[in-house]
């Protein structure tokens, strides 16, 4: 989870950077493609996740409602996160 605007510009970057690594092994002739298969799965899926969290940050700093959703103690930490975010 991205807690502070540090983070959220550190997991932008990633994002692109990803998105590059992608595209150099896509046009990378001399990989052999089920090796292109996995380096590319495997990068797109980090990518996913950290898009996942990037849209979680933006849509806690837009809504700036005070209700939090009913959470079970074990989610503690991430509730005060997101009521930390959202002041």
């Amino acid at each position: 989870m991205i807690i502070n605007e540090k983070q959220y510009m550190i997991s932008k970057k990633r994002i692109s950077e990803c998105n590059e690594a992608i595209e150099r092994i896509n046009n990378n002739p001399e990989k052999e493609d089920w090796k292109k298969m996995l380096l590319v799965t495997s990068l797109e899926m980090f990518r996913n996740d950290v898009m996942q969290e990037v849209l979680d940050y933006e849509t806690l700093k837009k809504n700036k409602q005070n209700f939090l959703k009913e959470r079970l103690i074990s989610e503690l930490p991430s509730l005060l996160t997101e009521y930390k975010i959202r002041s």
